[in-house]
Protein backbone atom coordinates (compact mmCIF):
# COMPACT_ATOMS: atom_id res chain seq x y z
CA UNK A 1 0.00 0.00 0.00
CA UNK A 2 1.43 3.35 -1.05
CA UNK A 3 1.66 6.13 1.45
CA UNK A 4 -0.73 9.03 1.06
CA UNK A 5 2.16 11.47 0.67
CA UNK A 6 3.31 9.79 -2.57
CA UNK A 7 -0.08 10.17 -4.25
CA UNK A 8 -1.03 13.58 -5.61
CA UNK A 9 -4.03 15.13 -3.95
CA UNK A 10 -7.21 15.91 -5.84
CA UNK A 11 -6.40 19.59 -5.58
CA UNK A 12 -2.93 19.18 -7.11
CA UNK A 13 -4.37 17.02 -9.91
CA UNK A 14 -6.94 19.70 -10.66
CA UNK A 15 -4.23 22.36 -10.71
CA UNK A 16 -2.11 20.25 -13.07
CA UNK A 17 -5.10 19.68 -15.35
CA UNK A 18 -5.85 23.41 -15.34
CA UNK A 19 -2.27 24.21 -16.30
CA UNK A 20 -2.39 21.66 -19.11
CA UNK A 21 -5.58 23.19 -20.53
CA UNK A 22 -4.21 26.72 -20.14
CA UNK A 23 -0.94 25.82 -21.90
CA UNK A 24 -2.95 24.36 -24.76
CA UNK A 25 -5.56 27.10 -25.14
CA UNK A 26 -3.71 30.32 -24.32
CA UNK A 27 -1.55 30.21 -27.48
CA UNK A 28 -4.76 29.77 -29.49
CA UNK A 29 -6.27 32.86 -27.85
CA UNK A 30 -3.13 34.84 -28.64
CA UNK A 31 -3.24 33.67 -32.25
CA UNK A 32 -6.89 34.74 -32.55
CA UNK A 33 -6.12 38.15 -31.04
CA UNK A 34 -3.31 38.60 -33.57
CA UNK A 35 -5.61 37.56 -36.44
CA UNK A 36 -8.35 39.95 -35.27
CA UNK A 37 -5.87 42.78 -35.08
CA UNK A 38 -4.61 42.09 -38.59
CA UNK A 39 -7.98 41.46 -40.24
CA UNK A 40 -9.71 44.49 -38.73
CA UNK A 41 -6.62 46.71 -38.63
CA UNK A 42 -7.29 47.63 -35.01
CA UNK A 43 -5.20 47.47 -31.85
CA UNK A 44 -6.06 44.36 -29.85
CA UNK A 45 -4.90 43.41 -26.40
CA UNK A 46 -5.35 40.10 -24.61
CA UNK A 47 -4.81 39.75 -20.88
CA UNK A 48 -5.21 36.34 -19.28
CA UNK A 49 -4.40 34.89 -15.90
CA UNK A 50 -3.05 31.37 -15.69
CA UNK A 51 -4.15 28.92 -13.01
CA UNK A 52 -0.98 29.85 -11.13
CA UNK A 53 -2.06 33.51 -11.09
CA UNK A 54 0.63 34.60 -13.55
CA UNK A 55 -0.40 37.30 -16.05
CA UNK A 56 -0.04 36.51 -19.75
CA UNK A 57 -0.55 39.18 -22.41
CA UNK A 58 -0.64 39.67 -26.12
CA UNK A 59 1.21 41.61 -27.36
CA UNK A 60 4.02 40.35 -25.16
CA UNK A 61 5.45 43.84 -24.62
CA UNK A 62 4.11 45.54 -21.51
CA UNK A 63 4.56 48.94 -23.19
CA UNK A 64 2.38 47.87 -26.13
CA UNK A 65 -0.32 46.55 -23.79
CA UNK A 66 -0.31 49.74 -21.73
CA UNK A 67 -0.50 51.86 -24.90
CA UNK A 68 -3.57 49.97 -26.13
CA UNK A 69 -5.27 50.16 -22.74
CA UNK A 70 -4.43 53.86 -22.48
CA UNK A 71 -5.88 54.52 -25.92
CA UNK A 72 -9.25 53.05 -24.92
CA UNK A 73 -9.25 54.62 -21.46
CA UNK A 74 -8.76 58.06 -23.01
CA UNK A 75 -11.73 57.76 -25.36
CA UNK A 76 -14.23 60.49 -24.65
CA UNK A 77 -18.00 60.50 -25.05
CA UNK A 78 -17.59 61.78 -28.62
CA UNK A 79 -15.57 58.72 -29.66
CA UNK A 80 -16.74 56.23 -32.25
CA UNK A 81 -16.99 53.63 -29.51
CA UNK A 82 -19.88 55.45 -27.86
CA UNK A 83 -21.51 56.00 -31.27
CA UNK A 84 -21.41 52.27 -31.99
CA UNK A 85 -22.86 51.57 -28.57
CA UNK A 86 -25.73 54.00 -29.19
CA UNK A 87 -26.34 52.55 -32.66
CA UNK A 88 -26.44 49.06 -31.17
CA UNK A 89 -28.95 50.17 -28.53
CA UNK A 90 -31.12 51.83 -31.18
CA UNK A 91 -31.00 48.77 -33.44
CA UNK A 92 -31.95 46.46 -30.58
CA UNK A 93 -34.79 48.77 -29.58
CA UNK A 94 -36.05 48.85 -33.17
CA UNK A 95 -35.81 45.06 -33.45
CA UNK A 96 -37.80 44.64 -30.24
CA UNK A 97 -40.43 47.12 -31.46
CA UNK A 98 -40.72 45.26 -34.77
CA UNK A 99 -41.06 41.94 -32.96
CA UNK A 100 -43.79 43.35 -30.72
CA UNK A 101 -45.58 44.79 -33.75
CA UNK A 102 -45.62 41.46 -35.56
CA UNK A 103 -46.89 39.68 -32.44
CA UNK A 104 -49.76 42.18 -32.12
CA UNK A 105 -50.69 41.59 -35.78
CA UNK A 106 -50.72 37.82 -35.23
CA UNK A 107 -52.96 38.17 -32.17
CA UNK A 108 -55.29 40.49 -34.07
CA UNK A 109 -55.59 37.97 -36.95
CA UNK A 110 -56.37 35.16 -34.50
CA UNK A 111 -59.23 37.19 -33.00
CA UNK A 112 -60.77 37.74 -36.46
Amino acid sequence: MASSSSQPTDQSRLKQAGMKVFRKRNPTLKKKAKELSGLCDIPVCLISYGPDGKVHTWPESRNDVEAIIGKYKNLGPSSNLSVYSKEYQIENSMDEDLDLGSEKKKKKKKKE
